[in-house]
């Protein structure tokens, strides 16, 4: 515990003393480096509210999916008897595209998320 505490603390102060040198040596940077923290800051906020609301989405998508699967699993001697084979393939089908337009969407997001943490 006092170990990460002194670890966390050096690299504290590290990080404060590099930051007086950058400011120190170059006066663009203080100008511009409390710009690009505010920047940083409402990308954040902004990815983290899509992100979280794009996740309860795909929940709410995924859901008929696995409520359809099931009641197919336990209706499979009937589906079989009046040969609703493919009806229900086809419900499966779009329930899954439905369910897989929410996940493309955070995949996406979460793949430019982590672009833009590599760019900077």
């Amino acid at each position: 515990m006092i170990s990460a505490l002194m670890t966390t603390g050096s690299g504290l102060f590290q990080s404060l003393g590099a930051l007086a040198l950058v400011f120190a040596s170059s006066s663009y940077m203080a100008c511009v480096l409390p710009v690009m923290i505010i920047v940083l800051y409402t990308l954040q906020d902004v990815y983290l509210k899509t992100s979280r609301q794009l996740r309860f989405h795909e929940l709410e998508a995924v859901s008929p999916l696995y409520t359809h699967f099931l009641e197919t699993i336990e209706g499979l001697p009937i589906i079989r008897a009046f040969g609703w084979q493919e009806e229900a393939t086809l419900m499966n089908l779009e329930r899954l595209d439905r369910s897989q337009k929410c996940f493309y969407l955070l995949q996406s997001i979460q793949k430019w998320s982590v672009n833009m943490h590599t760019a900077l």
